[in-house]
């Protein structure tokens, strides 16, 4: 996923900086993107269902980074949202990016 976001930045010109965020008790979102189009927190999940503890990265990141968009992408069918964050389905994420980011 990382390879495939970071030559659509190239080649569109989006000037995002890719980051990975962790604290010290290791919650973690696997990618953050900061640039002229946002700021977006990123966790991707290979299941098709979501567990309450799929979504505590970005919950947490969203407690120091409240202006952050927050994405998850996962191997599911369902657009959903839960609070703040976007559940999208991994198919879906790549077709459509330029829209999520």
């Amino acid at each position: 996923m990382f390879q495939d976001f970071r030559a659509m930045n190239e080649s569109l010109g989006w000037d995002y900086q890719c980051y990975y965020w962790h604290t010290k008790t290791k919650t973690e979102v696997d990618f953050v993107f900061y640039g002229p189009r946002g700021f977006h927190a990123v966790e991707v999940k290979s299941g098709s269902r979501i567990r309450q503890e799929d979504l505590v990265g970005l919950t947490s990141f969203s407690e120091d980074y409240p202006e952050s968009k927050l994405v998850l992408v996962y191997g599911g069918q369902k657009v959903v949202l839960h609070k703040k964050i976007k559940i999208i389905p991994a198919q879906m994420w790549f077709k459509e990016y330029p829209d999520w980011v």
